[in-house]
């Protein structure tokens, strides 16, 4: 069998929480930005799950962990002791199945020890769910063609993080 290779540019991209009381008035950086919103968590997932909104994997795994907290103070005070621990680097590794693709993430069972050196993604036959079912532990999340994305965390977390939730 022939494998097929799809390549892929990775960037770097950090995430920032901002607490306000007011919306502010927004100057765009015309090379870095094209347009901005001001948005809750779960209205960016839905404008997502609507096929409004096209949210990256990172975007859309990082927005899901907010729908933890009911409220900003509580967010606010993890995002305050979580902070002293450090950056977690995510780096999805993309598997492309026969019904959709999936983007591992670090501990997956078939996460990659040099995540890096993943540029592409790779084709499998399988189904996701035959592919997840060859794993003991799941962190990933899994896009079914035609289908919203479904996160799949069975294992701890090794940096102290609240889990992602799925709508």
């Amino acid at each position: 069998m022939l494998n097929t290779y799809i390549y892929f540019l990775r960037f770097e991209t950090a995430f920032y929480l901002v607490a306000l009381e007011h919306i502010r008035k927004i100057l765009l950086e015309s090379t870095e930005a094209a347009s901005f919103m001001w948005r809750t968590p779960m209205d960016f997932l839905q404008r997502y799950f609507g096929k409004d909104l096209f949210l990256p994997p990172p975007q859309l795994y990082e927005l899901s962990r907010f729908l933890n907290y009911k409220r900003l103070d509580e967010l606010l005070e993890f995002e305050q002791i979580r902070s002293k621990e450090g950056i977690t680097h995510m780096l999805p590794v993309i598997q492309n199945c026969t019904d959709g693709s999936v983007s591992l993430l670090p501990g997956d069972d078939f996460y990659p020890s040099d995540p890096q050196g993943s540029d592409q993604a790779e084709v499998i036959n399988l189904t996701m769910m035959e592919y997840r079912s060859k794993t003991q532990k799941l962190h990933r999340i899994e896009f079914f063609n035609n289908s919203k994305p479904l996160i799949q965390l069975n294992c701890s977390s090794t940096d102290d993080h609240f889990s992602p939730t799925n709508i």
